[in-house]
Parts: C-alpha cells; sequence; structure tokens
C-alpha cells in the first residue's frame, strides 16, 4: 500500500495534493457561507457554486494541452494560478473591500482551471508511477483527497470563528503556495513528455482539435460509454447541486445553523465520500461497474429526496454521510476510463482510449 511512497515525484505530489485539497475545501465553504450573509440571495449563492464547474465545459481541452506540453508542466501552472487568485481575495480581505460580485470574478477565473484538477492528478501519479504500483498509488491519491475534505471543511470555519475572514485566507494562500512549491518538485524529464519544436505552433493547434474530435467520435460510436455520459448529465444537472452548491442555504436556513455548521455538514458529505472511496479501493464489487452506477445513481435521487424533506439536523448528517459514499460509487465510477473499460469489457488499446476521454462526463 505504502509502497507509491519510495517515488520521490510521488511524494512530492502526494504533499502537494494534500495543501491543495485543504486550500479548496476551506475557500470553497468560507467564501460560499460569505456570498449567503453578505447577498442574502440564494440565486448568487448557487452561481457561485457553478461557476465552480464552468470549466468543465473546456476540460477535454485541458487534457490535450497536457499532451502537448506535458501534465506535470500544467499541472504546477494551475496551482500558481490558485495562489494568485487567494492572494487577490486576501487582498481585498485586508482592505475591507471585498464583496459578493469579487468573489463571483474570482471563483469563474479558478472554475475554468478547477474541474479538470483531478484529472491531471490521475494522469501525472501514471507518468511518476511504476506500473505495477499505479494502482496503489491511484487509491492513495483518491483517499487523500477524500481524507483532506474532511478536514479542510472542519479547518475553514474553525480558522474563521478564531481569527476572522483575513487570517484564514493567509493560511489558505500559504497552502496553495506550498502545493505550487510541493508539485514544482515533481518536474522531471521522466514525468513530462518532450514538448515540441515552439516554431510548430500550428500543426501543434491542427493536432489538438483533431485529438479533441476522435475522442468525441470515440464516445458517440460506443454505446456503454455514451450512456455513461448521459448519466453522470443526469446525476450532476438534478443531483449533485443540492448537496454542495446550496449547503450553506441548507444550513442557514433550513436546520438554522452558524458557519461551523455548514462546516460539519460538509465534513459528513467528504465523510461518506471517503468511505465510499475505500469501498472501490477493496476492488470488491460484485455486482461489476456499470450496475454499480446505475444503483449509486438512484439511491442518490432517493437520498436528495429525503434530504429535502428533512429538518432533523442528525437526519441531515446521515443522510449527507450516505450521500457522500453513493456520489463516490457512482461518480467516480462514471468518469474514470477505468470503470468504462469494466463497464463494456474494452481491450488493452481501448482502454487507453477511454481513459483518455475520462473527464467528458465532468465536461457534460
Amino acid at each position: 500500500m505504502l509502497a507509491p511512497f519510495r517515488v520521490r515525484g510521488f511524494r512530492f505530489q502526494w504533499a502537494g495534493d494534500l495543501a491543495m485539497s485543504w486550500a479548496v475545501e476551506m475557500e470553497v465553504l468560507i467564501l460560499g457561507w460569505f456570498v449567503l450573509v453578505e447577498s442574502g440571495s440564494v440565486s448568487l449563492l448557487a452561481v457561485f457554486g457553478a461557476l465552480h464547474y464552468i470549466g468543465s465545459l473546456i476540460s477535454p481541452i485541458f487534457g490535450v494541452a497536457g499532451d502537448r506540453i506535458g501534465y506535470a508542466k500544467l499541472f504546477w501552472m494551475t496551482r500558481a494560478f490558485y495562489a494568485l487568485l487567494a492572494g487577490i481575495l486576501l487582498l481585498l480581505a485586508w482592505q475591507d473591500a471585498l464583496t459578493p460580485v469579487a468573489v463571483l470574478v474570482v471563483a469563474l477565473l479558478a472554475g475554468i482551471v478547477r474541474p479538470s484538477d483531478m484529472v491531471m492528478r490521475y494522469a501525472v501519479v501514471a507518468m511518476i508511477l511504476p506500473p505495477q504500483q499505479l494502482i496503489g498509488g491511484l487509491g492513495i491519491a483518491r483517499i487523500t483527497s477524500d481524507s483532506a475534505r474532511i478536514a479542510g471543511a472542519l479547518a475553514g470555519a474553525s480558522t474563521v470563528a478564531a481569527f476572522g475572514m483575513v487570517w484564514a485566507y493567509v493560511v489558505i494562500v500559504g497552502l496553495y503556495c506550498m502545493s505550487f512549491i510541493l508539485t514544482r518538485q515533481i518536474l522531471s524529464e521522466d514525468v513530462n513528455r518532450i514538448v515540441r519544436d515552439k516554431a510548430d505552433h500550428h500543426q501543434q493547434l491542427v493536432a489538438a482539435m483533431s485529438d479533441l474530435g476522435t475522442a468525441f467520435r470515440y464516445v458517440w460510436d460506443k454505446p456503454v460509454l455514451l450512456g455513461a455520459m448521459w448519466l453522470a448529465f443526469l446525476v450532476n444537472l438534478l443531483a449533485f447541486p443540492f448537496f454542495l452548491g446550496l449547503l450553506p442555504y441548507v444550513a442557514k436556513h433550513q436546520y438554522g445553523l452558524g458557519q461551523e455548521g455548514l462546516s460539519t455538514l460538509a465534513a459528513s458529505f467528504a465523510f461518506g465520500g471517503l468511505m465510499g472511496s475505500l469501498a472501490l479501493g477493496s476492488n470488491k464489487l460484485p455486482i461489476g461497474a456499470a450496475r454499480v452506477m446505475l444503483l449509486a445513481a438512484m439511491l442518490w435521487f432517493l437520498i436528495d429526496f429525503a434530504f429535502a424533506l428533512s429538518r432533523e439536523l442528525r437526519t441531515g448528517i446521515v443522510l449527507l454521510t450516505f450521500a457522500g459514499d453513493v456520489e463516490r460509487h457512482g461518480d467516480r465510477l462514471s468518469r474514470s476510463g477505468h470503470g468504462y473499460a469494466h463497464a463494456c469489457d474494452l481491450g488493452p488499446s481501448d482502454r487507453f482510449v477511454a481513459c483518455r476521454t475520462s473527464d467528458f462526463a465532468m465536461g457534460l
């Protein structure tokens, strides 16, 4: 299980991803609560939540860009971008000039990049580790992300309550900078592919568009892949937003909680996700990946309905925990080429292409 840590690059990536996940969870909760309280508008809160995924529409392009300039290089460039945006918000908060509009603008810029972050994480892990350690490395990366969501959710509210928003953002900026520094260390010749001649820009652009078109045609020609995409579309459209995008509203108006209560609700969802990741990591799904995706989607909608009717905090926490668990079973499998490959029994060459199109579900 711990064998991947013997690889120098993986150790740096693991630490960088941990810092990144902490920062993201702290930032999303703090800013979501800020937008709701300062504007009093649930519509603006919904817009704030949606902006974090705006980059999903262009996420396949990030995959193509990673092929062209190297995933590791693209990886640390995005971490530097996050640190810059967080620094802008820190400056505004320090000058008492932070407004919901400013938060939405920064969320838009961050949202262009953030949806592709997990895909890039897995791509870099695959390039760093030898084949015999890849499954263990991906499992560690997934569990690290889920456990950091719990800690980040709790730490965000605690820091704001104890020291105020400015100092909370000092911590967030520090975590982003730490993530950038650590991620920068994994940039080496054995990770990045050779970048083509800079004079060949036109040919690279044409090839990139050709690759993207090939990936779309591949999905369209595979009924099982196309079905998985539509399933992901329905879940992301109708189930996912209620548990994350509108959670600050639920905490404040449905349960009468403050920011600390919001962090508890978010941590409950993250804890369920961690349990789901551990179950997936055991690789003991008795009914197959395709059936797990369908069953998880059905359960998620049922939990959604029960959560909307719930007025008891303990019941809500339990439902959020179950929701996090089924989210991991359904969403992880529907986003991953591994899930696609097992769902439709693809051969080795087709599995590689399936992994290349794994972020299309997010794009839909």
